[in-house]
């Protein structure tokens, strides 16, 4: 796994290369006990704020139920019904 502060400094050294005007948005959320972290930067002059919540929801929502369906399948011994 990498360094959990590497990716932050990543994304901040990829935000100072971003052209003036089209920042619009960058996240870094690192889960604990190794999850895969989630890492996002849009560029776009409209500096949309609501299409920024929009994909970061998005893109925790998927994480969230691959680790909830992951976590159900653990608790039932790896059996699951469909």
């Amino acid at each position: 796994m990498t360094n959990p502060a590497q990716l932050f400094v990543d994304m901040a050294d990829r935000v100072n290369r971003t052209p003036e005007g089209e920042f619009a948005g960058a996240a870094v959320i690192v889960p604990p006990g190794g999850g895969d972290p989630i890492t996002l930067l849009l560029v776009d002059p409209k500096q949309d704020i609501v299409q920024f919540f929009a994909t970061v929801k998005s893109r925790v929502e998927i994480v969230t139920g691959a680790v909830m369906e992951a976590a159900r399948d653990q608790a039932q011994g790896g059996w699951q019904r469909r």
